[in-house]
């Protein structure tokens, strides 16, 4: 996708699947990323959380877990910096988009914790037409 440099923002409707990026890092409280996206499941609700403060990318989407079964919201990972790039704008003026997990990949065997997961997702982005 294209870098937007237009202040006005028309966007969707629009669903594609991506991935995860960054599943392999802790957190930083320092819990491990792969201990939840092993517990996923396909059709799961995921969240995004923008970190316009993040020293990397001021445009950083995390995507968390929600519900219970996690104890409340857990990062998995982020959205790639160019699909962050096209849709931080978005979610900075309230726009919505949903995430639901298609299925993780990777994995296996019983030493879980030597074995990299990664999260395959779907995201639909509604229509949306405002300023930034």
């Amino acid at each position: 996708m294209a870098k937007r440099k237009s202040k006005s923002l028309n966007i969707g409707p629009a669903a594609f699947p991506t991935k995860i990026v960054g599943v392999k890092f802790n957190n930083e409280d320092g819990l491990c990323r792969q201990k939840y996206i092993r517990k996923l499941r396909e059709g799961q609700q995921l969240m995004l959380k923008r970190e316009p403060n993040n020293e990397y990318d001021r445009n950083a989407i995390a995507v968390c877990t929600i519900g219970k079964l996690f104890r409340g919201a857990r990062q998995l990972g982020y959205l790639s910096e160019e699909l962050a790039g096209d849709y931080a704008p978005l979610l900075d003026a309230g726009g919505r988009i949903d995430v639901v997990v298609l299925n993780v990949t990777g994995g296996g065997g019983w030493l879980w914790w030597k074995k990299s997961y990664g999260v395959n997702i779907h995201i639909t982005v509604y229509a949306f037409r405002g300023g930034v």
